[in-house]
């Protein structure tokens, strides 16, 4: 409510974005736009500030690294203390987060050891001073069967709990792309995890 109130009155807002390899652009140039960017310039286009302001978004991305690491991390490791200024919060864990879920010896796919490190996630991000919105994006990987694996299965009943919405992009491109076929895939997937361009722009 903040965010968008801001929003409305034409006021900067601090966007950040808190995630795995997909949030740090890892499968596209480093010159080419990631997700969050093009938040960013859509809402620089669209709610442009007052003359002489701009919104902010900062990257908060740890390759490789899911919500157990930021659970820990984050706010108050001075690395990511700028993650108080946010105004909105966009967490991408679906796919690092999926180590949680099929760890070797598991075969019980409703195994979900790591919903506590998701909660506790939410709460801190929930108890800061400026009481950012929170948004999750969830992502997938694609196997060589070309069946999507992602722990947005994981997140799901936090996200309920505490009444966050989720953006799928992995929903979208099961339901408006044929993966199949390598070239549709090829636009929207840099590899079985990242995405590619287009794909950031249609996560955005």
């Amino acid at each position: 409510r903040n965010f968008l109130s801001k929003l409305a009155r034409m006021e900067p807002v601090h966007i950040a974005a808190v995630g795995g390899s997909i949030t740090t652009g890892n499968g596209i140039d480093k010159r080419a736009k990631s997700y969050g960017d093009n938040i960013l310039s859509w809402l620089q286009h669209n709610y442009r500030p007052k003359q002489g302001f701009h919104h902010e978004y900062m990257k908060i991305g740890k390759p490789g690294h899911g919500s157990y690491y930021f659970d820990q991390c984050l706010p108050s490791n001075t690395r990511y203390k700028s993650v108080e200024a946010a105004d909105l919060i966009i967490v991408e864990l679906t796919a690092n987060d999926l180590p949680l879920m099929y760890v070797e010896g598991i075969v019980d796919k409703t195994f979900n050891p790591g919903t506590s490190n998701i909660e506790g996630l939410v709460r801190k991000f929930l108890q800061l001073p400026k009481v950012p919105a929170v948004v999750f994006l969830s992502f997938g990987i694609l196997q060589d069967d070309l069946t999507w694996l992602s722990a947005q299965s994981l997140h799901q009943p936090v996200l309920k709990r505490y009444k966050i919405p989720g953006v799928s992009f992995l929903n979208f491109a099961q339901a408006e792309y044929q993966v199949t076929d390598r070239k549709i895939r090829a636009k929207i997937l840099a590899d079985h995890v990242h995405p590619t361009v287009n794909g950031h722009i249609l996560a955005a």
